[in-house]
C-alpha cells in the first residue's frame, strides 16, 4: 500500500475515518467492542477500557460512565455480576452511538463549554455549535465537596490542559454550565 493518496472523500488514519463530515471512530474497533462478550478477567477489562479509552474525546462523559467498570479493576475488585453486564452494555452503546467530531477550522473563534455532572466535570471544545472534542474528569476525594470552587476550576484546568493543543494559541470562549 503506497503512503500517499490523494483525491480521497475519506481516509482512515490512526483509528480515526476522516472526511469532509468530520471525524468519526472507526467502525471496525466500534465493532470489536460491540461484540464483546461478557467479561471473565481483569485483563480483557482492562482491554476493553483501553480501546474506549482511545477514543474517549468522542464521548460526553466518559470519565463517569466508565467509573463503574473502572472500579472492578482494583485489587479483588472484579466480579462480573448482572449489574456490571448492565454497565457495560450501556457503555458499549454509548460508544456506538458517538458523534461526528467537527474538524478544526482556525479563521472561526471556539467555544468551551464547561459544567459538573455528578461526580464529575465535563467539557465540550465547540465551533459553529459543532462538538471537535470532549473532555471529562472524575472528581476525587475532597473535590467532590468544592463543586462550585475549586474542583470546579480544577477539572476547568485539567480539561483546557488535555485540548491546549488543538486550538494552538486561538482565542477560546468560555461558557459555564453549572
Amino acid at each position: 500500500m503506497s503512503k500517499y493518496a490523494f483525491g480521497m472523500k475519506k481516509m482512515l488514519y490512526l483509528g480515526h475515518i476522516i472526511s469532509a463530515e468530520g471525524v468519526c471512530m472507526d467502525p471496525d474497533k466500534i465493532g470489536a467492542i460491540m461484540d464483546w462478550l461478557p467479561l471473565k478477567n481483569v485483563s480483557e477489562l482492562k482491554g476493553v477500557l483501553e480501546l474506549c479509552g482511545f477514543y474517549n474525546h468522542f464521548v460526553r462523559i466518559f470519565s463517569q460512565t466508565a467509573t463503574p467498570l473502572t472500579n472492578l479493576t482494583r485489587k479483588d475488585g472484579f466480579e462480573w455480576t448482572d449489574s456490571a453486564q448492565q454497565f457495560f452494555d450501556r457503555f458499549k452503546e454509548l460508544m456506538r452511538t458517538c458523534p461526528v467530531l467537527a474538524i478544526l477550522d482556525f479563521s472561526k473563534p471556539f467555544e468551551l463549554h464547561c459544567g459538573t455532572l455528578g461526580e464529575g466535570l465535563s467539557a465540550v471544545l465547540m465551533q459553529d455549535r459543532h462538538p471537535i472534542t470532549y473532555e471529562s474528569k472524575k472528581l476525587r476525594g475532597l473535590e467532590k465537596r468544592d463543586l462550585r470552587g475549586v474542583a470546579t476550576l480544577s477539572g476547568i484546568y485539567a480539561c483546557l490542559s488535555e485540548i491546549q493543543t488543538v486550538c494552538g494559541g486561538q482565542q477560546v470562549y468560555r461558557q459555564d454550565k453549572s
